[in-house]
């Protein structure tokens, strides 16, 4: 279920601000449509979008982190 970001995107195929931004287009609108049909739907589809992008900035500021202080 849980898989490292790498062995699904290549690093030339999609950035990582390219993918948060992604998350934010496509999510975004989605859970404002849902939000009319189903509510309740919606506020679990936004608060799993939230932890998702949450998730993702931690792995990228991990990462960040990780080579910066190889270089130091």
């Amino acid at each position: 279920m849980f898989t490292d970001q790498a062995s699904i995107f290549h690093e030339y195929e999609l950035g990582k601000l390219d993918r948060l931004l992604s998350h934010v287009l496509i999510g975004g609108p989605l859970v404002a449509a849902l939000w009319l049909v189903a509510p309740r739907l919606a506020a679990l589809a936004a608060a799993t979008l939230w932890a998702h992008v949450v998730a993702d900035l931690y792995q990228d500021i991990r990462d960040v982190r990780e080579s910066n202080a190889s270089l130091g």
